[in-house]
């Protein structure tokens, strides 16, 4: 920033010509709509006789607007380039909301974009750009060969983070982001926060959707000494959850289900993988990495009607049985729930699975026979509702 003639031709200098000129004030958005930018200034001269111009010309459109200067910028030059805007704004229902369209001087000729919630992940920013009002000019255009798609949805995941972890932000614009078939720079942008919000006890309260919980994840070492990795289900496990079901026993399948069923459905296996963090945990215990990753182990639990209470469930893999995983799982869900203010979590076991309800005592669970059904016993703990430990993501 440059706040005289003077200071703002040193500045220039410094960072090497040629360079670009915007006035800096907290009250103007679209500078180049009030005479507030200049591009390719190619000497000291030419950027101190346009400091008074610009500000000149500013004060004549915006004679309200608090002036701060001038900033000086690098000029970038991209020739096959194309001026995008991605934004960060709040709705009133759905909180924050991802944006994407046209940039620079066409976002008011064009002035439509299309919009998202985050989190987003690779596939919905990829739905992002393919159903952009702007998509026609990402593509090839003549001479100028097409954008870089993978560095954009690698820019509106970033800003899908930004818009996560930061509740206090009001909004967000990028504006211009110029991206060719290199890669992409941002020319400007503006920021604006809620300063007088108070710090929520839940980090993502300011979102619709809740994003993937990656600070539970955890490595842990069995008796034996194996490593395990644990972590909360993905939609993309759907596979590997399908293939966990499929290599149990008959007799662990029906212990888990209380059927004689060897696989799920796609009802099930959807509502198993694709869910509301908020409402429900699911835990994987997987071992190998990338394609070879196993899973061995899962519990998960449902939040109940009241609100108050969830609903357990856990298997773990055969070959796995009796090293200590199923306590250790079970355990850690006890801990995440009492972490999220639950003060009772409760299931149903089967009456002849012995090493469960075994497991339920020494745990520390309540047991009683179900009136309606005396195969059937109903296991619960009170909790004691704690607030989270620190999130290391």
């Amino acid at each position: 920033m440059a706040c005289s003639p003077g200071e703002a031709a040193q500045k220039a200098e410094a960072v090497g010509f040629p360079v670009a000129m915007k006035v800096h004030s907290p009250d103007i958005t679209h500078k180049s709509g009030v005479g507030g930018i200049a591009l390719n200034l190619e000497s000291a001269a030419a950027v101190a006789a346009q400091y008074g111009r610009m500000l000149d010309e500013v004060r004549s459109h915006e004679p309200n607007a608090r002036i701060e200067g001038v900033l000086i910028e690098r000029m970038v030059t991209k020739r096959a380039g194309r001026e995008l805007m991605i934004g960060i704004r709040r709705d009133p229902c759905f909180g924050p909301v991802i944006s994407l369209g046209s940039g620079g001087i066409w976002i008011e000729a064009y002035g439509r974009h299309r919009v998202s919630l985050p989190p987003l992940n690779e596939e919905l920013a990829r739905d992002l750009v393919d159903n952009a009002p702007v998509r026609h000019l990402l593509g090839r255009q003549r001479a100028f060969p097409a954008i870089d798609t993978d560095t954009l949805i690698q820019v509106l995941l970033r800003t899908s983070e930004i818009a996560e972890e930061l509740p206090e932000l009001a909004s967000l614009e990028i504006n211009p982001l110029i991206i060719d078939h290199i890669g992409a720079v941002a020319v400007d942008a503006r920021a604006t926060l809620r300063c007088d919000s108070p710090a929520p006890a839940d980090p993502y309260a300011h979102l619709a959707i809740t994003p993937y919980p990656k600070h539970l994840e955890r490595a842990w070492n069995l008796k034996d000494g194996t490593p395990v990795k644990v972590r909360p289900i993905r939609p993309k496990d759907a596979e590997m959850e399908q293939a966990f079901v499929r290599n149990l026993s008959s007799r662990s399948r029906y212990l888990r289900f209380w059927s004689g069923m060897t696989e799920l459905n796609r009802r099930m296996l959807a509502e198993f993988t694709k869910i509301d963090y908020n409402l429900k945990m699911t835990l994987v215990v997987t071992i190998g990495e990338g394609s070879n990753e196993q899973e061995i182990a899962v519990g998960q639990f449902n939040q109940t009607a009241s609100g108050e209470s969830c609903e357990f469930a856990i298997a773990v893999a055969d070959a796995w049985q009796g090293k200590g995983l199923g306590s250790r799982l079970m355990r850690y869900l006890i801990e995440i729930a009492e972490q999220r203010g639950y003060r009772r979590i409760e299931g149903e076991v089967l009456s002849e699975n012995r090493d469960m309800l075994g497991l339920m005592r020494a745990l520390g669970f309540q047991t009683t026979y179900d009136p309606d059904d005396l195969s059937v016993r109903r296991v619960w703990k009170d909790l004691q509702p704690r607030p989270p430990t620190s999130q290391t993501c």
